[in-house]
Order: structure tokens, then C-alpha cells, then sequence
């Protein structure tokens, strides 16, 4: 069975969507995160199977008409650091710097 998530990641959660713009702005200052409604881009992130900062950029891709930059970007950024060499210790990383000298 799954477990709920913890609080704390449901109010990071909803944080990053107030941020995004996902989320509407409160309407008293101490309002709380999880108790907001979504906004029309908010209901537009949940259909894209993607991180919340990069639906966005999609979307707003879409919004300014240059949707295959955007999806690009998109997908490069969606991946790990691919040009970093990683170094399994110190050892490996400084024998490697000292031979590009």
C-alpha cells in the first residue's frame, strides 16, 4: 500500500505551484497553501506529465508561439547533467584535472 505524503512535502508542493503561478494568490496574508484553488495554467500543468517549472515553460512556448524551442529546452533540461564527468572519488577527479595540464 502506498503511503500518504508528509505534510511538509504537500505544502512545498503547493509552494512551488503558488510560485509557478499554478495556484491563485492568497487572499489574506497568512493564508493557507493547501486550502488555494488552481488557476487556469495550474489546471493546464496537471495534463502534462512534467516537472511544474518545466510544464510551464512549455506552456508559455505555446502561449508565444515558439512551442518547439520551448519543448527542446524542455527536454535538455529534464535530463541530468550529461557534459559533467562523474568521478567516482577525489583521487579519480584530481589525477584527471592534473593530466588535462
Amino acid at each position: 500500500a502506498l503511503d500518504p505524503p508528509s505534510i511538509t512535502r504537500l505544502k512545498d508542493a503547493a509552494k512551488l505551484l503558488l510560485q509557478t503561478g499554478g495556484l491563485a494568490l492568497p487572499q489574506t496574508p497568512i493564508a493557507d497553501p493547501l486550502a488555494q484553488d488552481l488557476t487556469f495554467l495550474g489546471r493546464a500543468m496537471s495534463t502534462l506529465p512534467l516537472d511544474v517549472r518545466l510544464t510551464r515553460l512549455v506552456l508559455f512556448g505555446l502561449v508565444f508561439n515558439c512551442l518547439d524551442e520551448a519543448v527542446v529546452m524542455a527536454a535538455c533540461l529534464s535530463l541530468p547533467a550529461f557534459l559533467e564527468t562523474p568521478y567516482q572519488n577525489k583521487e579519480e577527479k584530481l589525477k584527471c584535472y592534473v593530466n588535462r595540464m
